[in-house]
């Protein structure tokens, strides 16, 4: 039970779709690859300010009697966590969990190559918003790099839950999530013992050069299917090849699509207005060893714009936890989170490389075995992004599903059908 002092601080309950999140900690990281003289004290300052600019980020997440709570932080500096290395190195990244914060960096340097890291907890922010915040960051630094004083910033009013968010714009809870579509899927993989976005997880990069990327984009418009959509026909592919006892037949493969709901009801919901607005859109892929990924991708994008039109998707916030209780099988997860736009740097610190990631760990409650982990539903989960012109794909595999030979096969295949793909003009 939180303490008179605990109520005084909290600022208000977390929203069921928020308490999502912050069940396993799911905490969104960008990382930057950077070449030139890096200032690790204007980087402490540039942190300070993106906090000043968005308090919300000064913040904590904290339970008691309400549940998960956004509460008051205590005045601390967010963690910033420095390495120094002979070589340079991917960095350790971790989840924020209850208490300890809702921003947090990670520098590690070797000479003048360095991979500066910002996370930002996905309680209280989806990867459309942390991309925000991360170029404020990198222009608050560069700023206080260039100049040597600080921007003084306007704070932005608290972000307001998603549902709360839908009921102001008139949006109505339908009777289902479309969940059900997923029933009789089946799926590749063996019971996981470790979830996606765990220390346990086996995670592997797809990346395409700019010249691949752009021919496959040329591909796609040929046939009237989206970028998304042909990353979704070429994940659905490869992951079929492991499906075992059905040799060439068809099979139904679930998939879970993310959906940015922002510009897709009126009024629009701006960019930091409310933490989380990206939704769950769902697909049963009918899938043989035959299947054309273009095709696959077409299908796909025909059933998001119909429950895009019907309005489906955009409720299914109101859903979350029924629907993942509702889940039979593992379904795949696909989250495109778009282009990464160009960041701000001083002059002589250039920008070689940008990545994303999620990282999660469960909630350990007092008097409670473990906090449900309703993301951690044991299936491939694939986040896609672009960056210099170049698509990437971060693929994560739960532990214990594959063998580390099958996931280097699936992310071999998934890489060689967007080859394909792209080749096919």
């Amino acid at each position: 039970m939180a303490s008179p002092a605990e109520r005084q601080n909290t600022i208000r309950a977390l929203s069921p779709f928020e308490t999502f999140f912050t069940a396993v900690s799911a905490t969104v990281w960008l990382s930057v690859r950077l070449r030139g003289p890096l200032d690790r004290a204007a980087l402490a300052g540039a942190l300070r300010v993106t906090q000043a600019a968005y308090p919300v980020l000064r913040q904590k997440i904290t339970f008691g009697e309400q549940g998960f709570v956004l509460a008051e932080g205590e005045g601390q500096g967010p963690p910033v966590l420095v390495k120094d290395v002979a070589a340079l190195e991917e960095p350790e990244l971790w989840a924020l969990t209850p208490g300890s914060g809702l921003v947090a960096l990670s520098v590690v340097s070797a000479g003048d190559e360095h991979v500066v890291s910002f996370g930002a907890h996905h309680g209280v922010a989806d990867a459309r918003s942390v991309m925000h915040y991360h170029t404020q960051f990198w222009a608050a630094y560069t700023k206080i790099a260039t100049t040597g004083s600080a921007p003084e910033p306007v704070a932005a009013p608290m972000p307001s839950a998603p549902e709360a968010l839908l009921r102001e714009r008139g949006v109505v809870q339908l009777p289902t999530g479309g969940v059900e579509r997923l029933d009789g899927t089946v799926w590749g993989g063996r019971p996981a013992t470790g979830s996606v976005g765990s220390d346990e997880e086996e995670e592997r990069r797809i990346a395409l050069e700019a010249e691949t990327t752009s021919a496959l984009r040329r591909a796609g418009k040929a046939r009237g299917v989206s970028l998304h959509g042909m990353v979704c026909g070429a994940i659905l592919k490869a992951e079929r090849s492991l499906v075992s006892g059905h040799p060439a037949g068809p099979v139904g493969i679930g998939l879970r699509s993310s959906v940015d709901i922002r510009e897709r009801i009126d009024p629009p919901i701006g960019i930091v207005e409310g933490t989380n607005l990206v939704a769950m859109a769902y697909t049963k892929a009918v899938v043989d060893e035959a299947s054309d990924p273009f095709e696959l991708g077409s299908r796909m994008l025909a059933d998001l714009a119909a429950d895009l039109a019907s309005g489906l998707v955009q409720q299914q916030i109101y859903h979350v936890f029924e629907d993942f209780a509702r889940m039979r099988t593992p379904s795949l997860y696909v989250t495109n989170v778009g282009e990464f736009q160009a960041l701000p740097t001083p002059a002589g610190l250039v920008v070689e490389d940008m990545r994303g990631t999620v990282r999660i760990k469960a909630v350990q409650l007092p008097g409670a075995d473990r906090m449900p982990a309703p993301s951690e539903n044991g299936a491939s989960t694939y986040m896609v992004y672009a960056y210099g012109g170049r698509l990437t794909v971060e693929a994560h595999y739960p532990g214990g599903a594959f063998t580390s030979a099958e996931v280097d096969r699936l992310a071999a295949e998934v890489e060689s059908n967007l080859r394909e793909m792209a080749d096919a003009g």
